[in-house]
């Protein structure tokens, strides 16, 4: 709901490009297979039916909003099973509000 008012607020779109949220990171220029939902959702979909997903985190710190206990350093690319068709990637910025909803497993 945040998001669809700082959307409207700001004139931001809902769905929007690495590039956008983080323009002096020459690494988002070229990424347009990831996405952030809002300002603190990043997805990335899943093109193969398995094997290996390399993805880009962007700076800061990152937990996968399906498997909380899993951390990630941003500013680096990593490389990731894929997961299952009925899963998507999603990572939130570990200052994120919707971080906070996460269980806390620190």
């Amino acid at each position: 709901m945040a998001a669809s008012r700082q959307s409207l607020d700001l004139g931001l779109p809902l769905v929007r490009p690495l590039v956008l949220m983080h323009p002096s990171d020459p690494n988002t220029y070229e990424i347009d297979f990831e996405y952030y939902l809002g300002a603190d959702l990043l997805v990335v979909p899943t093109f193969f039916k398995e094997g290996v997903q390399r993805l880009y985190l962007p700076h800061g710190h990152w937990r996968s909003l399906f498997h909380p206990e899993q951390y990630y350093q941003g500013k680096r690319w990593h490389t990731l099973q894929s997961p299952p068709f009925n899963e998507i990637l999603c990572f939130v910025k570990e200052d994120a509000t919707l971080a906070h909803l996460l269980p806390n497993l620190t």
